[in-house]
């Protein structure tokens, strides 16, 4: 029964751990997004045609980025049910 106990403190820990550190990760690209976007449009020659494949790659990769950290949340979530 102990260890059921310690289980699921463990898979608690580790979940807040991923949900805090996905989230400052998030923070840290958001904001390496915006900079670098910016950079973007002041750099003397490039285009909005230059800047588009930019912006799609950054969209794609966001909702990548969303999507794993779901499905590690609902990992986690399954985890917890199985104790």
């Amino acid at each position: 029964m102990d260890y059921e106990n310690s289980a699921k403190k463990a898979i608690t820990f580790s979940k807040k751990l991923f949900e805090n550190s996905a989230g400052m990760l998030c923070m840290l690209q958001d904001n390496t997004e915006k900079i670098s976007s910016d950079f973007l449009k002041r750099v003397p020659g490039v285009s909005e045609e230059g800047i588009k494949p930019y912006n799609e790659s950054v969209a794609l990769f966001k909702e990548v980025r969303d999507d794993f950290i779901k499905l590690t949340g609902e990992n986690f979530d399954n985890l917890e049910k199985m104790f």
